[in-house]
């Protein structure tokens, strides 16, 4: 039985309780005045805002230090606060931030720094995030002449260097580079050398992309291109796991870079969903919270129709609070646990006293003053006992 509905059972009881006072006092002849007075001692005794009190006051306790940590909870939503799973809409919540290179493959006879400053020279005129982060790869980048964007596969242009040949007289260089995906190399008819043949498919196996890197001609490397995932979020989704929350991953990324960060990351394989538009993020929160879960989404704010579907939404891009990413999501659930647990003691004490307190109003044992006195020093206990949360920290410390 949730809070809300002991509280409302509770608050019913209260009222028959001294319904039944008042009939059975009028009906035994009791004078009126003496009637009215014990059934307004049995409603003191059990006065609505009490047992409220009980559980509105550790929401709003948690609601008020979740925000000076930087968590934002609601404030009088207790079936938000009993989450059971966690969604991370998007991949870029578990890695530490943009894509940068982190593999080359080389053909015979290349170098590194050839393939990354030639490739580099390219990227550095594209939009495409992968390439942005080939071109950051590179601390040297040429100038490139006649840049061209070919489709969504990539780019090609003409890098021009000036080289000191043996004889020490100063020569231009000029090499007709590619970059891009291998298909881009098929469509000028480039071929990979089997030396690189399964280097694309073992970077999109290990979730990166692959990027291809020709000149000349000819094929020179493959570069894998991906986001490093933060050591951080693993201990995240454990502490997740401690406090009996499934981690579920969303993401538009394919399939196999989803299950790379979500294994990096300790989360099962069954609970990524891969290759999801928007509004697809939002049916599958919907159907999660149809099939029972409560439900908190992390994700920052290209994910809105996520974050509005769920229970909790944690935000973490620049305009949420700071303290962003999946340790919110652990901290977050850590508070409502605690915030729902000091709910819980303080309605059991303010039903034990009214256990205590309705039966000795109801037989006038107690008056309407002392019976309010007694109310008001349970709401104190209430309160104090809620003031505890105050002493809630973050998993950092």
């Amino acid at each position: 039985m949730t809070l809300r509905r002991t509280e409302t059972l509770a608050l019913a009881v209260v009222g028959v309780v001294a319904a039944a006072t008042l009939g059975y006092r009028l009906g035994a002849g009791t004078p009126a005045v003496t009637a009215f007075g014990n059934a307004l001692a049995v409603l003191l005794g059990g006065v609505p805002l009490a047992l409220h009190l009980a559980t509105a006051t550790p929401l709003l306790m948690a609601a008020g230090r979740g925000a000076r940590l930087g968590i934002l909870l609601p404030a009088a939503a207790s079936e938000a606060l009993r989450v059971d799973t966690v969604v991370v809409a998007g991949t870029e919540v578990l890695t530490t931030g943009g894509p940068e290179v982190q593999d080359v493959r080389l053909a015979h006879g290349v170098t590194r720094d050839d393939v990354l400053r030639l490739a580099g020279s390219v990227a550095q005129e594209s939009a495409r995030p992968v390439d942005r982060a080939v071109a950051a790869a590179s601390s040297v980048l040429p100038r490139v002449a006649e840049f061209d964007a070919v489709d969504d596969l990539g780019a090609r242009g003409l890098v021009a260097e000036l080289v000191t040949g043996p004889d020490g007289e100063p020569t231009v260089i000029a090499h007709a580079v590619l970059v891009g995906d291998v298909a881009l190399l098929t469509d000028y008819g480039i071929a990979l050398p089997a030396e690189l043949a399964d280097a694309p498919a073992q970077a999109s196996a290990a979730g990166r992309t692959p990027v291809a890197v020709a000149w000349d001609g000819v094929a020179r490397a493959v570069l894998a291109v991906g986001c490093a995932v933060s050591a951080s979020h693993g201990s995240a989704v454990h502490a997740l796991r401690g406090l009996g929350v499934r981690p579920v991953l969303l993401t538009a990324h394919a399939e196999a870079a989803a299950r790379y960060v979500a294994g990096r990351c300790g989360i099962d394989p069954e609970a990524v969903h891969a290759g999801l538009a928007p509004e697809d993020e939002a049916a599958v929160v919907h159907a999660l919270r149809c099939a029972g879960a409560r439900v908190a989404v992390v994700a920052d704010g290209t994910h809105g129709a996520a974050l509005a579907a769920a229970d909790l939404a944690l935000r973490t891009d620049p305009v949420a609070p700071a303290h962003p990413g999946l340790t919110a999501a652990v901290d977050a659930v850590r508070l409502a646990h605690r915030a729902t647990g000091v709910a819980r003691a303080n309605l059991v004490w303010t039903l034990v006293c009214l256990a205590a307190v309705l039966p000795a109003a109801a037989i006038g044992a107690l008056g309407p003053a002392l019976a309010a006195a007694l109310t008001a020093a349970s709401a104190l206990v209430v309160v104090a006992n809620s003031l505890r949360l105050e002493r809630f920290g973050t998993t950092g410390g």
